[in-house]
């Protein structure tokens, strides 16, 4: 292969107007395939034209570029034509003559003293010679320049400074637009050079728009002659500069004019308005076509072009067809530009490595391959240039593969996250008994060249020889997005005309119904790719439609519908697992491997996720012992050895299924701290709940989910079989360990989980979970929180132990549940196979058909369900013929309500009752209820009427607490409770027991001191730019410097709404209106705006200039009206146990004591440093939500710690 088939960019390349022999007539399969084509004869045309490819492949792509359009160089008339030089001295006299009167938008401003005679002396100088040095300026001054000569600002930094200085009202200035039935005629090529132009002069314009406002300000001043005159100086260069960018911009598009429309469109005559070519540039164009009965451009000739068809007749036919318009792909097509966050050379490793002479051979070999295929060039050291290392690696043939080690130049590369196709999406597309095909392309990445101004950043050293790499190179973490981005409209050209494609990076995925459709779509992709100047790898295709493919490690079964490893692969994993059974000790690092291996095969054995959670935990915890040497040694566990005995055993035959039978059953289930809850959508008939046993309650909530799920396939499950049941949850966990069967985190749920599937598999069930939200999962939470008491009735324990004793013992507790079950006999209270009410906790039968189902029983209690919406609570009348009078459930505000409703007052009026307390302060309450709930059960005492003596005994269950916690206990029972004519919290007695609990507490160590806000924004200057943050630490930011500048409790940070009229931005400030009470919310009191200002002093710490790329970054991903939403999806609003974990963790990373300070500290160091900097008082308690300055100065304002 030449050296220009691929260091050239062929992709712009422009179509050749000579005929040439068509070199893949044979991939014309349009005529070959009719409908009784003969099968074998399209393979012989596949497999020849395959073949010619593979041996005159370099001529085939050099036949297929276009000679470059000629321009011509010799001067036209128009190009002598200039016009009078613009005398600008009149409009100087004019304006001197005014005595510095400027119109303004809103006033004018008049300054008498300005000293016409100096101004009257300016004079206009255009024969500058810019190497005469003039006087010293100030030493800082000159030093931002040179930085600035040499190094550019980021975009993001030179929007921001653009968009402060606007263009005056009465000054005509803009960029100028090239017209659009100009823009739309001409080459991909030639706009992207204006684009480029289109850039340098916004910038130039931007310029020029401080200098309006420096000398308008100079005019209104008394300044000194010289001081003027400068500004006068560099207004005149730049509105020229301006001037001749747009003759250079008309300059770069005019090739692309026919010769008799160039002079007019081009001439000096027009300038440039609004639009490059002059206002009625679409006028004219009009006319000078009509009039000459030809189009103005001479073609449209455009990036990205088709090949020539081949006919019959063998003549190439003109066909051409855009493809993109994406300025960033035009860009890394013609020059690749990589995006830096920081400057590369500060990462370069210039030092020299040694090799062994078989690695010496190999580097040399490799090397002298990459300069033939003009991958990189010699090169010479450059300021500013950044080095990096080169290694090899052994391949399993025992050859080495040359690695370029850019790791350390990734740290200054821009990390964008990018959405790439992988074999999942590929699965997704396969239909029963498609065709398939594929194509891999040779030296990918190598048709992308690097700009030249960037290749410095990609150097290395061998043999004491300089080298760059000219193309876009491997292990850079930018090239993989980049590819992406440039192969996507080609991919999307090939499915605008019908064909089923997928890629992922250089390799291509093509899928047809019949064998016809894929080998038509195998062809127009082949003509495709190499028109393209893709590089097509013979070796590595498979280009004959097929229904069973091997495609990225995995073969795919259309007839059978499945994937699995290849035989090579499972030979290689099953030895692999015995070389680890048969090893005493294995290092570390060979443990991973094999991890890395069994996780790379999961996509084609159906359930071998279950099967090596035991094995990482043994590697995680392995690492922790030697302090993360991964050369260290471990020993199996015996769980861990179990599951590598199941890869050994399985997978030899191992494969999984691409398609599972429909859903069949959709059933949502929860879990309380009391019991659990199951119900059908399909079905509503099949509904279940039971109560937790005392050791179940102390699960993990986690836990409990996943348990649930378990129960509800013992109970609905049992005689089905080839079925798809979906489980719909309101706990992201439990979700995830369904779905991935199992997880590494917790053993607990992944226990759980491997139970489910253990018993699905036995029974041949597929499971799936979906998450809902809370407020979906009404009936299964009802469920889930009714008691039932009366289905819990036991013998009393006294005289059963005597008639224990005096009969033999008990082999069948015949109603007994995990609750009331008084025989501990196998068979007590372990039968989970028949619908119960009470699953775990059913009775157990030994004939089961001798009990009734209970599911019709539990569906009319399920209907008995009453959820109050003020609330969102959930009370459970008693049915007829209970003992108690009334029953209440015991979670929440329900004691409250109950109390209310006991007292004659309606479900409205209860309701408004209820919302007296604000939902932070029934979440506070609801836990205290809850323990008062289940301290009465348990002592069998009347919840709404105890003594005196059992509430304090209550109290003193709680003195584990503080003595704030104990306090709210009190209060809560204060909202329903009452002994004698005292409400129960103000009773002498109660009181005096806090009074004593305070007194046996020791005091709180309370900071005196709080810490210096400058420390944390030092460390959130660190996170910049902005844009090249990741949204994670972009929320980080964020909500830290809301927090101080705010100085708003982590309550109403939450509640900020985007919504229009809750957030209204202008060029200096967000205002955010609440719509929602917060804790100093009341009546007669208007909730200040949070206000969110620009701070111009430095913009890496600018609140309003971080809110602005946090908006931008979640644009397309909230899923909320809230401001601040989670960093993993669905990007949902948070809420503030989220925020306060995100400040701590911000003020840990910026060094201070986590330990002492919390969340809620930032109001408090907020406050102290803008009283320091002198911000007065009332704005401060305006800011804060402060009623006066005494609570400010009392628990707000400290020292800052030294």
């Amino acid at each position: 292969m030449s050296k220009a088939s691929v260091s050239s960019v062929s992709i712009c390349a422009e179509q050749s107007s000579r005929p040439i022999d068509p070199p893949v007539s044979d991939l014309d399969l349009d005529s070959t395939i009719d409908e009784n084509f003969d099968q074998s004869a399209v393979n012989r045309a596949i497999l020849m034209s395959l073949n010619r490819l593979n041996e005159n492949f370099t001529s085939f792509t050099e036949q297929y570029q276009e000679d470059d359009v000629e321009i011509d160089s010799q001067p036209t008339d128009d190009h002598v034509e200039n016009p009078e030089n613009v005398d600008i001295q009149a409009d100087i006299d004019s304006l001197i003559q005014s005595g510095g009167q400027v119109d303004r938008v809103s006033a004018d401003i008049t300054n008498a003293n300005a000293n016409e005679a100096e101004i009257l002396q300016y004079e206009q100088q255009l024969d500058l010679n810019v190497d005469v040095k003039g006087p010293a300026i100030s030493q800082k001054i000159g030093d931002l320049v040179n930085k600035l000569r040499l190094q550019r600002v980021s975009q993001d930094q030179a929007k921001a400074i653009a968009k402060r200085h606007n263009t005056p009202e009465n000054v005509q200035l803009c960029l100028p637009k090239c017209e659009p039935s100009i823009w739309n005629e001409i080459p991909g090529k030639a706009r992207v050079t204006d684009i480029k132009f289109q850039s340098t002069q916004a910038a130039l314009l931007g310029s020029i728009n401080c200098q309006l406002e420096a000398t308008n300000s100079l005019l209104s001043a008394n300044v000194s002659k010289d001081v003027l005159n400068s500004c006068l100086d560099g207004l005149t260069l730049a509105m020229t500069a301006n001037y001749e960018l747009n003759q250079r911009r008309r300059d770069a598009i005019r090739p692309q004019f026919k010769a008799e429309f160039a002079k007019g469109l081009c001439s000096t005559t027009s300038p440039a308005d609004e639009f490059l070519f002059g206002g009625d540039t679409a006028k004219r164009v009009k006319e000078m076509a009509e009039f000459n009965k030809h189009k103005v451009c001479k073609g449209t000739t455009r990036i990205f072009r088709m090949c020539p068809s081949t006919s019959e007749s063998k003549q190439p036919k003109a066909h051409s067809q855009l493809i993109t318009s994406d300025p960033e792909i035009l860009d890394n097509i013609e020059h690749c530009h990589i995006e830096f966050i920081a400057d590369p050379s500060k990462y370069s490793i210039p030092g020299h490595q040694y090799f062994n002479v078989h690695q010496h051979d190999i580097i040399s070999k490799e090397v002298d391959k990459l300069l033939q295929l003009g991958v990189i060039s010699k090169s010479m050291h450059a300021a500013g240039e950044c080095i990096s290392p080169i290694f090899v690696v052994p391949k399993p043939d025992g050859s080495y593969r040359l690695i370029f080690n850019f790791k350390r130049c990734n740290q200054a590369v821009l990390y964008r996250h990018f959405k790439m196709d992988t074999l999942a999406a590929i699965l997704s597309l396969v239909t029963p008994g498609a065709y398939m095909a594929s194509i891999d392309l040779k030296h990918a990445y190598y048709t992308i060249p690097i700009a030249d101004e960037q290749r410095k950043f990609l150097k290395f050293v061998w043999n004491e020889q300089l080298y760059e790499f000219c193309v876009l190179p491997m292990g850079l973490t930018s090239s993989p997005r980049i590819f992406t981005k440039v192969m996507k409209p080609v991919l999307a050209t090939l499915r605008q005309k019908g064909h089923i494609n997928s890629g992922f990076i250089d390799d291509f995925y093509f899928q047809g119904q019949e064998f016809s459709d894929c080998a038509v779509n195998v062809s127009d992709s082949v003509r495709l790719f190499i028109s393209l100047g893709l590089h097509v790898h013979p070796d590595k295709c498979a280009l004959i439609p097929s229904q069973e493919l091997l495609i990225l490690g995995f073969l795919i079964n259309s007839l059978l519908m499945i994937v699995k490893l290849p035989l090579e692969k499972k030979v290689k994993l099953r030895d692999l697992c015995l070389q680890a059974l048969r090893g005493n000790k294995l290092t570390i690092q060979f443990v991973a491997s094999v991890i890395g291996t069994l996780i790379s095969a999961l996509p084609g054995v159906e359930f071998g996720r279950l099967h090596y959670r035991n094995l990482e935990r043994d590697k995680i915890n392995a690492l922790a012992r030697n302090n993360g040497n991964y050369r260290a040694f471990m020993h199996l566990s015996e769980a861990a050895k179990q599951e590598l005995q199941w890869w050994t055993t399985h997978v030899m035959h191992a494969s999984r299924r691409l398609r599972h039978p429909v859903i069949s059953y959709i059933f949502q289930t929860d879990a309380s701290d009391l019991g659990w809850g199951v119900t059908c959508t399909t079905n509503p008939q099949l509904q279940s709940q039971g109560l937790w046993t005392s050791e179940q309650r102390t699960l993990h909530i986690n836990v409990r989910e996943l348990y649930v799920v378990f129960i509800c396939l013992t109970i609905f499950g049992m005689e089905k079989s080839d079925v798809h049941i979906k489980f719909e949850l309101d706990n992201m966990t439990a979700v995830s360990y369904i779905n991935h069967m199992g997880g590494c985190r917790s053993s607990a749920c992944d226990t759980v989980a491997r139970k489910i599937w253990a018993w699905c598999i036995s029974h041949n069930i597929w499971v799936t979970a979906n998450y809902i939200p809370g407020p979906s999962n009404v009936v299964a939470d009802s469920l889930s929180r009714k008691h039932l008491s009366d289905h819990e009735w036991q013998l009393n324990t006294d005289i059963f132990h005597k008639l224990s004793k005096k009969f033999p013992k008990f082999s069948i507790d015949l109603f007994a549940s995990l609750l009331n079950r008084q025989s501990h006999s196998e068979m007590s209270g372990e039968n989970l196979s028949r619908p119960s009410r009470r699953g775990f906790t059913g009775p157990c039968m030994a004939h089961t058909n001798m009990v009734p189902s209970s599911s019709t029983d539990a569906h009319s209690a399920a209907k008995a369900v009453v959820v109050d919406p003020s609330s969102g609570l959930i009370e459970t009348p008693i049915r007829q013929g209970s003992q108690h009078a009334r029953k209440t459930e015991v979670d929440g505000m329900s004691l409250v309500r109950q109390h209310y409703q006991n007292q004659g007052f309606s479900d409205h009026i209860t309701g408004v009752l209820l919302d007296s307390w604000r939902t932070s302060t029934q979440k506070q309450y609801a836990s205290y209820l809850k323990k008062w709930n289940l301290f009465c059960r348990e002592r069998k005492i009347l919840a709404h009427s105890p003594t005196l003596n059992q509430v304090l005994e209550f109290l003193y269950t709680q003195l584990h607490l503080s003595y704030s916690s104990i306090n709210s206990a009190r209060s809560a029972l204060s909202c329903f409770l009452s002994i004698g004519n005292f409400p129960v919290g103000k009773h002498p007695i109660v009181c005096r027991f806090l009074k004593g609990a305070f007194e046996r507490k020791p005091p709180a160590n309370k900071h005196h001191a709080i810490w210096d806000v400058q420390t944390v924004l030092a460390y959130l200057k660190t996170f910049t730019p902005n844009s090249g943050l990741s949204l994670k630490e972009l929320s980080h930011k964020l909500t830290m410097l809301l927090a101080l500048v705010t100085i708003q409790r982590k309550q109403t940070l939450i509640h900020l709404n985007i919504n229009n009229g809750c957030m209204i931005q202008s060029d200096v400030q967000f205002v955010f209106v609440l719509d929602k009470h917060i804790k100093q919310s009341r009546p007669n009191y208007s909730v200040p705006p949070v206000i969110v200002p620009r701070y111009n002093l430095d913009s890496d710490v600018c609140p309003y200039l971080c809110l602005e790329a946090y908006l931008e970054k979640t644009k397309h991903l909230r899923q909320s009206v809230n401001l601040l939403v989670a960093t993993i999806k669905p990007h949902r609003a948070i809420g503030s146990q989220t925020l306060a974990r995100w400040i701590k963790i911000v003020l840990a990373g910026a060094g201070i004591d986590i330990t002492l300070f919390k969340p809620h500290s930032t109001r408090h160091a907020a406050a102290t440093a803008a009283y320091a900097a002198d911000l007065p008082v009332d704005e401060i308690l305006q800011r804060a939500g402060w009623s006066n300055a005494t609570t400010f100065r009392r628990f707000y304002y400290k020292g800052v710690i030294e």
